[in-house]
């Protein structure tokens, strides 16, 4: 079916259809190539029933049935014509056999029969028909008007008289239909004109829209590839996994892992910007530089969140990131941690599974500055707990916990599955928790599209 409508459209249109025509010659020439498919294949036989009539009203003018039959002739030549690659180019020179011969014999045709009502009554609508015709303004004219000349050159030399009263009513009707083509071929061709500038303006407006948009696509390729270059490129340790898949080419969520002299500690830093696309990950760049040089401020948890709090309060547009950040200590199996508005890392021991609870206070990130977190007793303060050998922790960022099935939007990945696949693979190593979790979302969303960045971070104590 698929080759049918191929060879169809082929038949029907030039090869570079694609293409824009880029002068008004070219686009008459498309019309044209187009509407010659559909002329000839009318012509082809839609003047043969007329034979039989013709030669009971004109049994003497063999001339008429070789006229029509001629044209017959003309609309198969036009459809070999098509082939050929010049007339494909100037598609306007198969509408002008077309019309020139439509014109000049029903002219010719009408004289023989010395302007007979019946045959005058075709020769008008056949002026009015030429009026799709998509050639030039002077190719219409020139046409019409040597139709004309030929009509009354041949009816005068069959001794045609046109002084009775029925003569007279038939000239007028020419006249008339004379005078209203001329009028509209002009219209016509105005407004073809017009109508092929907007469409010239249109596709120029597309094709700056398609330049730019393959710019754009570019500059978020380039993005993609330096903010994963702001995000770890491999877990630090074993025990650690973590798995991170932005919505768009460039996320807004952000983690990084912050290492100390003392080699038992590791801090896990992870961010939401609200928001997607360029606007946040160019907050998540000034993030992951911030950290670079927060110095002795990222050996304190709410120490570090006040520090890029203070620097991210102007700077954002309005824009808020939730963040946590902890330090995990393999010596004295301690997690110290702070949260600014972020979702709470998740426990797992076994069976038992719990969530860290939120310390009072802890805005987002430049939301408030700090002198009023002060005033609203909205600081961020450090929590710690004590970690036991086989211990899991669990951070994640929203788009993880919030995504729903493509299919049946109803509850959240959270809600319906998260609890008991942690339970479930508790006992797996932190990169199969990380990898089963994230298919089992896969799964669930029926897809690898999110409306939302993900991230999810395990680490095994």
């Amino acid at each position: 079916m698929s080759k049918f409508v191929k060879f169809v459209k082929r038949l029907m249109f030039a090869y570079d259809t694609e293409v824009f025509p880029q002068t008004y010659n070219e686009e008459l020439s498309r019309q044209s190539y187009f509407l010659s498919f559909i002329a000839s294949v009318i012509l082809l036989f839609v003047w043969l029933p007329y034979i039989p009539l013709d030669q009971a009203l004109y049994p003497d003018e063999p001339l008429i049935v070789y006229f029509r039959i001629g044209l017959t002739a003309v609309a198969a030549i036009v459809l070999v014509l098509r082939f050929i690659p010049y007339f494909k180019k100037n598609g306007v020179w198969l509408a002008f056999i077309i019309e020139l011969y439509l014109l000049m014999t029903t002219g010719i045709l009408t004289g023989i029969t010395k302007g007979d009502s019946s045959y005058m009554g075709g020769y008008l609508f056949i002026i009015m028909v030429t009026l799709i015709a998509p050639l030039r303004l002077y190719q219409n004219y020139l046409i019409m008007a040597g139709s004309v000349v030929t009509f009354f050159i041949v009816a005068l030399s069959r001794g045609a008289s046109f002084t009775d009263l029925h003569a007279q009513y038939s000239l007028r009707d020419l006249g008339s239909t004379v005078l209203v083509a001329a009028v509209f071929y002009f219209l016509i061709d105005r407004y073809r004109y017009k109508a092929f500038l907007r469409s010239k303006e249109l596709q120029e407006d597309r094709n700056k829209l398609a330049l730019r948009g393959r710019i754009i696509e570019k500059e978020l390729s380039m993005a993609r590839t330096i903010q994963q270059r702001l995000i770890p490129s491999a877990n630090p340790q074993e025990w650690i996994s973590a798995i991170y898949k932005p919505m768009d080419l460039v996320g807004g969520d952000f983690y990084d892992f912050i290492f100390f002299r003392d080699m038992k500690k590791i801090g896990i830093f992870l961010s939401d910007v609200s928001g997607h696309g360029i606007p946040a990950a160019f907050i998540t760049s000034m993030i992951k530089s911030f950290i670079l040089q927060a110095g002795r401020f990222r050996e304190d948890p709410s120490a570090l969140l006040h520090y890029l709090n203070d620097l991210l309060a102007t700077q954002t547009n309005n824009n808020f990131i939730t963040a946590f950040y902890g330090i995990i200590d393999l010596k004295n199996h301690t997690y110290e941690y702070a949260n600014a508005g972020h979702n709470m890392p998740y426990v797992l021991r076994g069976d038992c599974i719990y969530q860290l609870l939120p310390a009072k206070g802890g805005s987002p990130l430049a939301v408030f500055k700090s002198e009023e977190m002060r005033d609203f007793q909205r600081q961020y303060r450090n929590n710690i707990i004590q970690l036991e050998p086989g211990t899991k922790i669990v951070l994640f960022t929203d788009g993880f916990l919030d995504t729903v099935n493509i299919s049946k939007p109803g509850k959240d990945f959270e809600t319906e599955k998260l609890y008991e696949l942690m339970i479930a693979n508790s006992g797996k190593t932190s990169r199969e928790f990380t990898v089963n979790l994230y298919n089992a979302l896969l799964e669930f969303r029926d897809g690898d599209k999110f409306e939302d960045d993900v991230c999810l971070i395990c680490v095994d104590i």
